[in-house]
């Protein structure tokens, strides 16, 4: 499990290279990061401890990262050929980083179950299992621009959504995180879907990004809560 430990090593140099995959990549596992220290936060319950120091230090951090990123990478061109899109691109951008995250989740819990309890929780096995492959298979439908891959994550974000509550041993609050992050997703694709069934819906662009910088502060307000609320 070495590997979450190098993560954000891997997010700061993805930073710097000039394509659209890595720049989606970078700000993915910081998202990522700041979703499992806001979850945290919530659950760990030595509030003076080092577990909860180290928390809130690496949100706060990840957090910043995001907020320091620069806006231009994400026009920056896709290795994919086909990732040519002539409208909607924020939208398409969004939600990719959104699948990202949530694949980056979805798989850090496949890892842990594992490890850990791979006889005797196997529906959380298989629950994380699944939305690991079919989230990651969403993303690799979106940067080809396939029609199945916008689709596949609208299903899948349906299914993580409705399973993760009713699972008996999930905690509540990653079922909570799981469930904002795909009801996000679906918010986010729905001016996709009006787009594709009337082409003169109008991109909006700016919206999302105010939703963005929204998001990233309530997840910090909620860090910072959760710190607060076993300190």
């Amino acid at each position: 499990m070495a590997a979450r430990g190098r993560a954000p090593f891997l997010a700061a140099a993805l930073i710097w290279v000039p394509r659209l995959e890595a720049q989606l990549l970078s700000r993915a596992i910081l998202w990522a990061y700041l979703f499992w220290a806001t979850f945290g936060s919530w659950v760990i319950d030595e509030g003076g401890g080092d577990p909860a120091r180290v928390l809130l230090s690496l949100g706060l951090g990840s957090a910043g990262a995001l907020l320091l990123v620069p806006k231009d990478g994400l026009e920056q061109k896709a290795v994919s050929e086909r990732f040519v899109p002539v409208a909607f691109r924020s939208v398409i951008v969004l939600i990719l980083i959104l699948a990202m995250t949530d694949t980056l989740v979805l798989g850090t819990n496949l890892l842990v179950h594992v490890e850990d309890r791979w006889v005797r929780d196997p529906a959380a096995l298989g629950f994380f299992g699944a939305g690991t492959v079919a989230m990651g298979a969403a993303v690799f439908g979106l940067l080809r621009m396939r029609a199945w891959g916008f689709a596949l994550n609208l299903v899948t974000n349906v299914g993580v959504a409705v399973v993760s509550w009713a699972l008996d041993d999930m905690p509540w609050q990653l079922a909570l995180g799981l469930t904002t992050t795909a009801v996000l997703q679906l918010l986010v694709g729905l001016p996709l879907a009006r787009r594709i069934a009337s082409p003169g819906a109008a991109d909006p662009s700016p919206l999302l990004a105010r939703l963005g910088r929204a998001s990233l502060g309530l997840m910090v307000v909620a860090l910072v809560a959760g710190r607060a609320f076993h300190a």
